[in-house]
């Protein structure tokens, strides 16, 4: 009963019918009694709105911050849909990070890459995102690279889905989400399918790439007009792409039926066919061309034993170049060198047009640098790690020193420390990995530089992004040698 009158009491006041026989009128027990009422009933009020205020900021950091990526939440994402990227960058609705569109409307570059999930990709791919983020538009006026999307092929998204801006598509081979012997085969299955998903793709150019970069430095895109005539689509020309073995031309013969050896070696030659997926910088609407035909060339390939003895690990760059070759899809590189423009935002601003040209004609730099086969960098925008590099000393027949990815094939990248620096001098030392022999001073110099860059650059990624424990495999598999490369020089992934 007394319970009861308060609540009409209660229901009374907040109708402002309510009048206190005690409140301000006669001193005693009904004036103790009203005001204590009052203040219990204001008390109740503040209360009830800072637990609102609390809740409905707790549900706003929840979703905003990239940390707080539950497995159950991962899961519930059905293929084809976007999840955004880290909080402190401005992401679209499809997953990409992007210049605002309203300050800024010239054409630009949407990178993308494609991964299986496997903490062997993942640290790659933490430290590719913090180095291009670096040099996209938002940071830089001068760039062209505008957009990001990370194309993971897995059944359900992982550990960096609130991280770094992704795209899920339905894998061909879902036993990849623990360990297959090759994931890769599903790459162009999951380009097409974030190809043909609305919204995906932000740009008409489109740079694929791959985890294992490091970006330096801007790119822009060749004007119509170059100097040189560069144009796209653009590649990076691989020495272990090519087909002298008469073995490889029989393979690929099989698949270009009433073609002649010599029209082959010719076709592979002019058409800029020593590449491979990536990097490649091309319009969509090639890309689209050539995706289906790349797609059904590579399921061909994974069911020809001849294929697997020949081209092993990279046979699903021989089947984009095969496709490639199918569909009439030209590229252009410029011999071993492989030149492309990549310096106009230096001088996008002189005043004089020809002086212009002449400094496009005279400033190039290649696509990518593949240290240590490459011992220079030669103002190249992407490093390139396939390779491993393992510096012995010959006295004692010791590793001194090494940098292999590889060596985190079964997980466990240490985000808590910086990786160690090459030693301050390497001369006399043995290379052994994507090199060979012993060091000569110039040689040494050269190369110490470069594999110091890169550490540099490792070493910011550890030093500036979150630390996540653990990042190691979710299941066992046989790990890579600790070679960097094959016998024949060709990368092993």
């Amino acid at each position: 009963e007394a319970r009861a009158g308060g609540s009409r009491a209660a229901a009374a006041v907040l109708r402002g019918t309510h009048k206190p026989v005690g409140c301000g009128r006669s001193p005693g027990v009904g004036t103790m009694r009203c005001w204590s009422f009052c203040l219990l009933l204001l008390f109740n009020f503040v209360l009830a709105a800072t637990v609102g205020f609390a809740g409905f900021a707790l549900l706003a950091s929840v979703r905003g911050s990239p940390t707080s990526f539950s497995r159950s939440a991962q899961s519930s994402f059905p293929a084809g849909t976007q999840a955004s990227g880290s909080a402190q960058e401005a992401t679209s609705g499809a997953g990409a990070v992007q210049a605002n569109p309203e300050v800024d409307t010239r054409p630009g570059i949407h990178v993308a890459v494609t991964s299986s999930g496997t903490p062997y990709m993942n640290f790659q791919t933490r430290i590719m995102w913090h180095s291009l983020q670096k040099h996209m538009r938002q940071r830089n006026p001068a760039s062209d690279l505008t957009h990001f999307t990370r194309i993971l092929h897995r059944t359900t998204l992982d550990e960096l889905a609130g991280e770094v801006p992704t795209f899920r598509a339905e894998p061909l081979q879902p036993k990849c989400d623990r360990w297959c012997k090759y994931a890769v085969s599903d790459r162009p299955n999951a380009v097409r399918q974030w190809l043909n998903s609305p919204g995906a793709v932000r740009e008409e150019v489109i740079l694929l790439g791959e985890t294992d970069y490091i970006f330096l430095k801007p790119i822009t895109l060749p004007p119509p007009d170059h100097p040189r005539g560069v144009q796209l689509p653009l590649v990076h020309q691989f020495s272990y792409m090519h087909i002298h073995k008469r073995e490889w031309q029989d393979v690929l013969l099989a698949y270009l039926p009433g073609m002649s050896r010599e029209a082959l070696k010719q076709a592979w030659d002019s058409g800029g066919l020593r590449t491979g997926p990536a990097p490649c910088l091309m319009e969509r609407e090639d890309l689209a061309t050539v995706v289906p035909m790349w797609e059904a060339t590579t399921e061909q390939f994974m069911k020809d034993e001849a294929v697997e003895r020949e081209f092993g690990w990279v046979r699903e760059m021989f089947a984009f170049s095969l496709a490639s070759l199918r569909v009439g899809l030209k590229y252009q590189y410029g011999g071993m060198q492989n030149r492309m423009d990549l310096d106009l935002a230096d001088h996008a601003a002189s005043a004089s047009a020809s002086a212009s040209a002449a400094v496009a004609a005279e400033r190039t730099a290649p696509f990518i640098t593949q240290p240590p086969a490459d011992r220079r960098v030669n103002e190249a925008p992407i490093i390139h790690y396939t390779y491993g590099c393992l510096l012995k000393n010959q006295t004692t027949g010791k590793i001194v020193w090494r940098w292999e990815k590889r060596d985190f094939a079964g997980g466990g990248f240490d985000w808590t420390k910086p990786y160690p620096m090459p030693p301050a001098s390497i001369e006399g030392l043995e290379c052994i990995g994507g090199c060979s022999g012993v060091l000569g001073k110039n040689t040494a110099r050269e190369l110490r530089a470069t594999m110091a860059l890169l550490v540099e650059k490792v070493n910011e990624a550890i030093a500036e992004l979150p630390k996540l424990y653990p990042l190691v495999e979710r299941h066992r598999h046989p790990r890579h040698g600790a070679n960097a490369s094959r016998s024949d020089g060709r990368a092993t992934g």
